[in-house]
This record gives C-alpha cells, sequence and structure tokens, in this order.
C-alpha cells in the first residue's frame, strides 16, 4: 500500500530544482524563504561559486583576483575537455573539491 502525498510539494521532495536529479531527502538542501525549494550539493556548490564571483565583481580584492585565475583554468580545462579524459579526469574533479 502506498501512501498519498499531503500536498503536490511531497512529490517534489526528492528533485533538485536546478538540475533535476533524484536525490534522498537528507541529500537536499532546502532554502530559507523557500522551504520548497530544494537543491543538491552539487547545485549548491555551482550556485556559491557563482555568489563568490558576482561578489568578487563588485568589490576588489586580492582573494578575488585569485579566485578569478581559478576561474580562467577552470573554463580552460572544461573548454578543452580535459575533465571528461579517463586518466585525468578524475584528478581534476578531486583537486576541483577543495578550490574555490
Amino acid at each position: 500500500m502506498t501512501a498519498i502525498p499531503e500536498s503536490p510539494l511531497e512529490t517534489l521532495d526528492d528533485l533538485c530544482w536546478c538540475c533535476g536529479g533524484t536525490f534522498a531527502q537528507d541529500a537536499l538542501w532546502h532554502l530559507g524563504a523557500h522551504p520548497e525549494v530544494a537543491v543538491c550539493a552539487g547545485c549548491a556548490r555551482y550556485l556559491s561559486r557563482r555568489a563568490t564571483e558576482a561578489a568578487d565583481r563588485r568589490q576588489a580584492s586580492a582573494a578575488g583576483r585569485g579566485r578569478a585565475v581559478v576561474r580562467r583554468v577552470r573554463a580552460f580545462v572544461v573548454q578543452r575537455g580535459w575533465h571528461e579524459r579517463r586518466v585525468i579526469g578524475p584528478v581534476l574533479s578531486w583537486i576541483d573539491r577543495f578550490l574555490p
């Protein structure tokens, strides 16, 4: 027997609103003002990077210039498809986890 959801939003609890992926409910982060909106860890990291990039554009700093270099290197790697290569791809993905 299947339980019937009490509201239409309960059926969307396991979907990321950014990428549309299906995740366990404890693997999603809900936005404070909009608890119906949930994003996965990957999308949350992406959104955080975009917010930091916007803040760096508004106010220049040495750390912001360093993050800009990291963003340019990341774009260079993705443009050439190096992140999809069998040997170097996983290494680049691992390194990317520790970069701003």
